[in-house]
């Protein structure tokens, strides 16, 4: 059956799209016919994704004349138009024009939202058969959006040539509050901002006193805010926390003539200590991205067509070129606008032309790491075939993933550290319980 459906697979990207596979687990997709339907200059900008199988992508063409949004709920296989606009460049003030998209967010299957110039929001909750968008302020845009979930989120943005200011949500967008950020940061450059939970974000931001790069927390309505002093020698642009204790941050420090070392950096107090990860020129290229799903998998994507990857939360690093073409490797190919949406997937942009998408190889997957001194969480039996006991549990619930990443059961544990799971409607197969910091991997039959 497995080689039945392998082999149909071969057929579908025969005859839909043109599909280079450079790796065992990298595909290339390809559509030139997107480009053809519209004149001009295109190119995919942003990719979001809310599980490993429904991602959208974000198109800009023309320059700044259009915008396209384009979605894909079969992991990448097919894609299709869900938002489409265009302008008539013409000088023709009576043309229309819209406003352009800066940023696009995609916390669930209930809630895709963009923002962009003159305060333009727009929104869908049906997985984009129907938009809604209006303007919250035409004086002010949001640069970086952030969502949590399908209610909060913050932003970065400001009033055009005066200030930047930090932006709000609690009910998915439909309005936004601008916080009472401290004056001080109005002139500020943020390179990344990441919403940790609906009363905390951090911020990448410049500091152009000393000429630095800092760290900034704030809490609440900055009711309470602090900041921690980087690095002014390394260009950092790019951050993921996995809660709000354990972070990565990277860039990349130039050492030459179209040469850089890539520099990745983990802290788990919250961004007041750093330990180097990273700290290699490997294939040259310099950082453009970086991402973490959990404590140990992680990507880091880089030019001249070099993905870095991690499976031990940032301990060894792995560097992989994605092309064997020599002619193809004295270009300058980069890898930008990374997701990591599971434990199995990862999708990028390729070079502003192609859509990539990482399908782990299971046979390499171990389960996560215990955290030091922790006690493993126990199940039996293991294999099982309608019920499986689980022991040695934390936190406030139990999760259980299938091999793409996507959840198919969550279970309230109210205070117990054991639960029973009835798996009987489940397909056979290899399944992961997550609970807390830590992973059980069974076998279903």
């Amino acid at each position: 059956m497995r080689l039945k459906f392998i082999f149909c697979m071969f057929l579908f990207f025969c005859f839909s799209s043109e599909l280079n596979s450079n790796s065992n687990e990298w595909q290339e997709f390809k559509y030139n016919d997107i480009f053809k339907k519209t004149n001009g200059s295109n190119e995919f900008v942003e990719i979001k994704c809310c599980d490993s199988l429904n991602c959208m992508v974000f198109i800009q063409y023309n320059g700044t004349c259009g915008n396209r949004i384009m979605s894909t709920t079969d992991g990448g296989l097919n894609w299709k138009d869900v938002y489409f606009d265009t302008c008539k460049p013409t000088g023709n003030q009576n043309d229309y024009f819209p406003f352009p998209i800066l940023s696009i967010s995609y916390p669930s299957k209930d809630l895709f939202i963009a923002t962009g110039d003159s305060g333009f929001v727009l929104r869908t909750t049906d997985m984009g058969k129907t938009w809604s968008h209006y303007n919250f302020d035409k004086y002010r845009g949001i640069y970086y959006l952030r969502m949590i979930n399908e209610n909060y989120g913050f932003g970065w943005g400001g009033v055009y040539q005066l200030k930047n200011e930090y932006y709000k949500t609690t009910d998915g967008g439909k309005k936004w509050t601008i916080m009472n950020s401290n004056e001080h940061f109005n002139g500020k450059y943020v390179d990344e901002l990441q919403a940790i939970n609906d009363s905390l974000f951090y911020a990448l931001y410049w500091e152009t006193e000393d000429k630095s790069m800092r760290l900034l927390r704030v809490h609440g309505n900055w009711e309470t805010w602090d900041t921690t002093y980087l690095y002014n020698a390394y260009r950092i642009h790019y951050m993921s926390f996995i809660n709000e204790k354990v972070g990565w941050i990277g860039g990349e420090l130039p050492i030459g003539a179209s040469t850089y070392k890539k520099w990745v950096k983990k802290t788990t107090d919250g961004g007041y200590t750093w330990t180097t990860q990273l700290d290699s020129n490997m294939y040259a290229g310099p950082l453009f991205d970086l991402k973490f799903f959990d404590e140990n998998y992680g990507f880091a994507a880089s030019g001249w067509w070099t993905m870095v990857r991690t499976v031990n939360g940032g301990k060894t690093w792995e560097a992989e070129r994605l092309t064997t073409d020599t002619n193809e490797l004295h270009n300058f190919y980069i890898f930008t606008s990374l997701q990591v949406p599971s434990a199995t997937n990862a999708y990028c942009i390729g070079d502003g032309i192609s859509i990539w998408k990482f399908t782990r190889d299971w046979s390499k997957v171990s389960v996560l790491e215990p955290p030091e001194q922790g006690t493993p969480i126990g199940s039996y039996p293991n294999p099982a075939n309608n019920i499986i006991f689980l022991h040695n549990l934390e936190g406030t619930q139990a999760l259980l993933y299938s091999v793409t990443g996507d959840k198919v059961m969550e279970i309230q544990l109210n205070g117990a550290n054991a639960a029973t799971l009835d798996v009987s409607g489940l397909s056979a197969g290899v399944y992961f319980v997550r609970c807390g910091s830590r992973t059980e991997k069974f076998v279903k039959y």
